[in-house]
């Protein structure tokens, strides 16, 4: 490939020999060193390349062999540059176009997350932007290393962080959950923060469904009814001496699988009378680019009258421009969509009311198995009114409801009895 593009750079010559003693011009021209390749037969001679330089070196060889030479086509930069003599300005757009690839190359137009539930895109992207990581930046001032530890830093939700810079794209790998023991020993390699252990508490009040601890020494069993903030597995072990008293504590990062069951509060109110859209069929659609945060008008896109008073839905579908896989481009092309409607006054009926009220918690409840909540008991309640449905009642869950908490002084709360 180096090689290639050397000889692009220095031009070479596709020339074609015929004659009785082409084995002889062979022969002197690798006495003289003039390199050859490609070499094919055509006709009754045979056509080579070679560079540039040495083509004026073959008079005197061609000479001695009484061959005769016909240039068939002239490769390279020099060539294309007197092709070009009388186009600077295309030469100088050529020129512009690779300063400007090699501009966008250097920058960050996309940052993408994966991973994250409950934390979502945009708050993650506002913690980005006031540490200093936003679109347009350039890659060399991005520290993966130093941006994965903040964010664990910051958002204690997140056990495990990974940050990659491909392209002109910054991925962003999340995980959610307690910490295992890898991800727990990478914290504290990382972080300066994370002072060598930390301990597990109770995000939410309820009765202890399951507790399977892998480090650090559980302060609850299963059964027992925890408070919102109750220490559950500490971080803090005490080692005892001969005597059966405490000589001192190791400190290690609590990890530890731990179910909690409790009561969820549920309400939901649909009024009998509502107003429904019904679409007219009248649509309006307009291409728009946006080049560098600045976008171009779309006034022309919709009808004069059109205001956000009109009763119109208006849809965006944004597709950002790249070249090859992760070379993303700050361009963006946008389709706009308006669509007429119109209200319509509708009045439910009590199964309809039930329909709906039903989708709604089914909806509720996959929300929340989705994040890894399980309900097994249902206390939800219906009740009908002129004017609306109720559901309202308590929805019996078991879920991970702890959170870890760092650097806390416990030792007062260890069972030390246990170990006399």
């Amino acid at each position: 490939m180096e090689s290639h593009f050397l000889d692009f750079a220095k031009g070479y010559i596709r020339i074609r020999i015929s004659g009785k003693s082409c084995d002889r011009f062979f022969n002197l021209c690798a006495f003289h060193r003039i390199r050859l390749w490609d070499l094919l037969p055509s006709g009754e001679g045979y056509e080579v390349f070679l560079l540039k330089k040495d083509f004026f070196a073959l008079r005197p060889i061609l000479r001695k062999s009484h061959v005769r030479l016909r240039i068939v086509r002239r490769c390279g930069l020099p060539f294309l540059l007197f092709r070009c003599r009388r186009r600077k300005l295309s030469m100088l757009g050529i020129l512009a176009s690779f300063f400007l690839l090699f501009w966008l190359s250097s920058h960050i137009w996309n940052i993408h997350i994966d991973g994250n539930l409950a934390l979502t895109d945009d708050i993650l992207l506002e913690y980005l932007d006031q540490s200093g990581i936003f679109h347009g930046m350039k890659k060399s001032r991005v520290d993966c290393k130093a941006l994965a530890a903040s964010l664990r830093r910051e958002f204690p939700s997140l056990s495990w962080t990974a940050v990659e810079l491909t392209g002109t794209q910054l991925t962003i790998h999340v995980r959610e959950g307690v910490f295992s023991d890898e991800d727990a020993a990478n914290m504290q390699e990382s972080s300066p923060v994370f002072d060598g252990f930390s301990s597990l508490v109770a995000s939410k009040s309820g009765t202890i469904a399951s507790i399977y601890v892998r480090s650090g020494l559980p302060l609850v069993s299963a059964g027992d009814t925890v408070e919102e903030g109750q220490l559950l597995v500490t971080g803090v072990l005490p080692v005892y001496d001969d005597s059966g008293e405490v000589s001192h504590y190791r400190y290690t990062a609590a990890d530890a699988d731990i179910r909690i069951r409790c009561e969820l509060s549920y309400f939901d109110e649909e009024p009998r009378n509502i107003q429904k859209k019904s679409y007219t069929g009248r649509t309006w659609k307009r291409t728009a680019f946006e080049v560098l945060g600045h976008p171009f008008s779309i006034s022309a896109a919709f009808p004069r009258s059109f205001s956000a008073d009109d009763c119109m839905d208006l849809i965006c579908d944004i597709h950002q421009l790249r070249l090859p896989e992760n070379f993303y481009l700050p361009a963006f092309v946008k389709t706009y969509t308006a669509k007429e409607y119109e209200y319509q006054e509708i009045c439910l009926t009590n199964e309809q009311l039930l329909s709906l009220l039903q989708a709604n918690l089914q909806l509720f409840r996959k929300n929340l198995e989705e994040k890894g909540v399980q309900i097994f008991e249902n206390n939800v309640k219906i009740e009908w009114t002129e004017k609306s449905a109720i559901a309202s009642g308590t929805l019996m869950a078991e879920e991970s409801a702890v959170k870890r908490v760092a650097g806390s002084d416990v030792k007062e709360e260890l069972p030390q009895d246990e170990y006399d």
